[in-house]
This record gives C-alpha cells, sequence and structure tokens, in this order.
C-alpha cells in the first residue's frame, strides 16, 4: 500500500506509515562528535498516528544521546527543550491552540537570529543584539520580554539536567536594555487605530457592497470586542443593555469551533451604546425576515452573524472582506479589523475615561473585577458609555454637515 506520511508542521517529528496500522518514527539527533543520525523504531497502532508513543521515545531518544556544550547550538537546545519539558512535562498537546502558538513563534524567532550560534560562545553582545532586532521588527517590549525569559527557561532546564552548566550565561539577562524604538513619520501614519474618517470611508463602501461586514465593523466599533467574539455571538448573548462575551468562532482543517475567550479575562460585559441597540434591532428584523424564507432549512437560528443560509461565517473570509473594502475606500495605510478596536479604546481614552475601565471593556481586567461588573454597571463605566455615545454623535453629526 501506498505509503502515508504524518508529519507534524511544528517540528514534532516524523511518523510513516509503512503497512497496515504499522507506523515508523524517525528522529534526527547530533551525537558528541556534532554529527547528524537517524534513530528509528516501529509502532503498532491504527489508522491514526501514535504520536503520544512516538513523544514518549523521542525523549527517551534524545535523553540518552548526551550533548557536549562545545557542540551545542542554541537549535540543539531548543529541540531537546521542545522534546522533552514541553512534549512531557507542559503536556503541550493539551494546550490551547493559542498557547501553542505562542510557543511555537517565540521559539521560531528566537532560531531565525540565535539558532546556528553554540550555547558556549553565546554572549551578551548577541543577546543584546537579538532583543535590539525584535525592537527593530515592532515587537512589543512586553512579547520581547517573553522571547528572553523562554530562552532564560531553556537554558535553567539545561543546567537541571545537567546538560550544561549555565550559570555565567544566566547573569547576561540582568543587563539587557529595552529602548524604545523611535517612530518615523511612515511608521506613526502606520499607527495601529483606525482615524474616525477612515473608518467612515470604509464604513460607507461596506454598507453598499459587503452589508454583512458593516454589521460586524458596527459592533467592533461600539464595543472594541475581537473579530472572532463577534463571529462568535448568538442571540441571548444579547440583552437591552449589554453583550455579554463568552467565546469566540474559530475554524481549523475546514471544521468551525467554540473556544473559550483569547485571554483568561476576556470573559466580560460590554455595554450596548445607542447607536449600536439600533444598527443591532434593524439587522435582527433584516435577518428574521430572511429566516422566514428559507425556513428549517436555516442552519443556525440562534446566531448573530450568519450567511444567507444561516451558517457560521468563516474569520479568514471577513478579513478578506474588509482588506478588499478597504482598498475601495482609497486607505492607503494597513489598517485591520483590530485597527477599529484599537480606536474605540483610544477613543475612550481621549474622552479621559480611566486606564482601569478601558481595561474591563476590552478583557483585558482582571477576571473578580469581571464578575462583579457583570452584576452591575458601576459609575465609571455609565458614564463612559454616555461620553462615548455623545463624542460619536457629535462627530457624526459634523460629518454629516460637511457631507
Amino acid at each position: 500500500m501506498r505509503k502515508k506520511n504524518r508529519r507534524n508542521q511544528k517540528g514534532r517529528g516524523c511518523l510513516v506509515m509503512i503497512r497496515e496500522n504499522v507506523w515508523r518514527g524517525r528522529v534526527n539527533i547530533k551525537t558528541l562528535e556534532g554529527k547528524r543520525k537517524q534513530v528509528t523504531k516501529v509502532f503498532y497502532a491504527g489508522q491514526e498516528p501514535p504520536w503520544a508513543e512516538f513523544d514518549s521515545w523521542k525523549a527517551e531518544v534524545i535523553k540518552n544521546y548526551p550533548l557536549q556544550s562545545k557542540n551545542m547550538t542554541i537549535e540543539d537546545l531548543v529541540k531537546y527543550w521542545e522534546s522533552n519539558y514541553c512534549a512531557i512535562k507542559l503536556k503541550i498537546d493539551e494546550m490551547r491552540e493559542n498557547t501553542k502558538d505562542i510557543y511555537y513563534y517565540t521559539s521560531k524567532r528566537i532560531l531565525k537570529y540565535l539558532g546556528s550560534k553554540k550555547v558556549d560562545e553565546l554572549s551578551f553582545q548577541d543577546l543584546q543584539i537579538f532583543v535590539n532586532r525584535l525592537i527593530d521588527e515592532g515587537i512589543s517590549k512586553k512579547y520581547i520580554k517573553e522571547h528572553v525569559r523562554l530562552i532564560k527557561s531553556i537554558l535553567k532546564y539545561a543546567d537541571s539536567t545537567d546538560k550544561l552548566n549555565t550559570n555565567k550565561l544566566l547573569k547576561y539577562f540582568d543587563n539587557l536594555s529595552y529602548p524604545s524604538k523611535k517612530l518615523n513619520i511612515n511608521e506613526v501614519k502606520n499607527s495601529k487605530a483606525a482615524e474616525p474618517s477612515e473608518i467612515k470611508k470604509i464604513e460607507k463602501e461596506a454598507k453598499k457592497k459587503i452589508p454583512l461586514l458593516w454589521v460586524i465593523i458596527q459592533i467592533i466599533k461600539y464595543t472594541g470586542m475581537r473579530r472572532s467574539e463577534v463571529l462568535g455571538l448568538s442571540w441571548q448573548d444579547i440583552m437591552e443593555d449589554r453583550i455579554r462575551v463568552t467565546k469566540q468562532l474559530k475554524k481549523k482543517n475546514g471544521v468551525f469551533y467554540f473556544d473559550i475567550p483569547k485571554t483568561k479575562h476576556g470573559y466580560r460585559v460590554v455595554p450596548i451604546v445607542k447607536q449600536l441597540k439600533q444598527v443591532l434591532t434593524e439587522y435582527k428584523v433584516e435577518q428574521s425576515y430572511k429566516k422566514s424564507i428559507v425556513g428549517n432549512a436555516w442552519v443556525h437560528p440562534e446566531h448573530v452573524i450568519t450567511n444567507e443560509i444561516g451558517e457560521y461565517v468563516d474569520p479568514h473570509l471577513v478579513t478578506t472582506w474588509f482588506r478588499k473594502i478597504r482598498k475601495i475606500a482609497g486607505i492607503g495605510r494597513k489598517i485591520t479589523l483590530h485597527s477599529i478596536r484599537h480606536f474605540y479604546s483610544s477613543y475612550l481614552s481621549n474622552l479621559g475615561v480611566p486606564v482601569e475601565t478601558i481595561s474591563l471593556l476590552l478583557g483585558h481586567a482582571d477576571r473578580n473585577s469581571t464578575e462583579i461588573y457583570i452584576h452591575h454597571l458601576d459609575a465609571n463605566i455609565k458614564q463612559s458609555v454616555r461620553l462615548f455615545e455623545e463624542a460619536i454623535e457629535a462627530f457624526e453629526l459634523a460629518e454629516g454637515a460637511d457631507g
């Protein structure tokens, strides 16, 4: 029968079905002499690749082939850490997809800039250059520190398993600096938040060409919700004066599924301003009319954002729509749906709304505060909503007068 190759896309290893219910696993390791060696093992399993058995075997293989620091590169060290600490102790397969992606992209950047460096030759200058390059890429200081923290954790793990002595290297981390990047004029123009005038242009074109996108934009603009959170809304989440954010809609390998909010603080309740209430009321009437035509064939009757027959809407399709409308609207810089979320927070900030209140609305606040807020909107929230309503109303009236 034809061989069925099941490679993990994130460097986990290789499993090949060599005949019915028989798999061959392969691991590439580096010996003490610095040479590459291929180790294989046969696994007897069903039609699905036996990844759990493979991971345990791979960890044992790597453990039994000790590395020497004079030959060890940062890439070797990262791979060793992934195979042992991640696969066995962290149980990475049981993590949420977002957490896996963070580990993957963080280690990918480390390998990009430091992978070929030999561990015993790694210097303070190498680490500082690494930090500076990430700053030049526009990565936030907080996320850069996550990269540095990961390198430090990997070195500590290697030290704990007697792979090498990292005391000298660990001292470097305390002296790293994180200079702020100076923005040039082009970068200022490409800042994250969308300008009100840009949003108006996009709204105008979206309403004419892709009305559903226009509705999505309105919800993000007036609530600061994430795209996936908007797409995950059901009508029971929308109450008279507030929206409960409890889930997000995702799609993987062609299958839709619901996930918990992006962060542990993402569970929240967002007030509905009067402008959004009108949008949702009109949209619900329009959707009800479509349901009456389609009848029982309507797929998800309780869902808010759907296509013409009640199916979920692909998050990536929404992004494609937005790019198309942005181009038609003549917006030169790269703003995204997330830029409209930034508009919401920036607008509130400019109105003098406290940072704590904005964090609560965006889902960045402490979970306990959110639980309290669910039961009663405090005075700051109510005042913030009034300010936002009035400011938006004044802007829209001014735009109408100019038009």
